[in-house]
């Protein structure tokens, strides 16, 4: 359920629980939902960009990259879904790198 947040700039509304207490960033997380998907790189072959395994896992509902449209592009990791969940830091966006 949304309800106006107070009047704040740019955050017009603000999901709560029936009971009324804000729903936390962290239950807003774990509701998203991943399934795989087949990687538009390699159309299933394995390559790096899906640790060779073919698919990739994508929030769900699943939907192709908005800026190249499935083909593959920097914005969706050359995997062309938009939505990715990052392994390195186990949601989605963007991955960090390693900082040994």
């Amino acid at each position: 359920m949304a309800e106006p947040s107070g009047g704040k700039p740019g955050n017009r509304y603000r999901l709560v629980h029936p009971t009324g207490t804000p729903v936390s960033g962290e239950e807003k997380k774990e509701q998203t939902r991943y399934a795989p998907e087949t990687c538009s790189h390699c159309e299933g072959a394995g390559c790096c960009y899906c640790d060779k395994t073919g698919k990739v896992l994508v929030a769900q509902p699943s939907r192709k990259c908005r800026h190249c449209e499935g083909d593959g592009c920097i914005y969706c990791g050359f995997t062309g879904w938009a939505g990715l969940y990052c392994a390195k830091t186990g949601s989605d966006g963007i991955c960090r790198p390693d900082t040994r």
